[in-house]
């Protein structure tokens, strides 16, 4: 009991609520779940923009590895190849056939050495 008689549960009970002892407001929370949309958006475009400039480097490495073997080629029979499969180049030319070529493996190599495949 305290000195006025009240017991101290039921003084307690009859307290109105301050600012610290309410929850979140519907407006602070729309606002927390658009910026975590905006946030995440932001990171979803950035990531995709990564992966678009790493895999455009893989396929400018390929296309350098496979312009040396054909002047490999050349190097050793006094010839440039006129019809070209990857797979003819990986025994003495290439350890393995490049990896960012089309699913299929189609691709030309044309009079400059320049690779067009479907992911390049």
């Amino acid at each position: 009991m305290d000195p006025q008689g009240h017991s101290s549960w039921s003084h307690r009970v009859k307290r109105s609520p301050t600012a610290t002892d309410r929850g979140f407001t519907l407006i602070e929370i729309i606002v927390a779940i658009v910026i975590v949309g905006i946030i995440s958006t932001v990171v979803t475009f950035s990531m995709r923009a990564l992966l678009s400039n790493s895999s455009k480097k893989t396929c400018t490495v390929e296309v350098h590895k496979v312009n040396t073997a054909i002047q490999a080629y050349y190097s050793e029979n006094k010839v440039w190849i006129t019809t070209l499969t990857l797979s003819s180049l990986v025994p003495d030319y290439l350890t393995t056939a490049p990896s960012a070529s089309s699913p299929s493996g189609a691709g030309t190599v044309d009079a400059a050495h320049t690779y067009k495949g479907s992911k390049c």
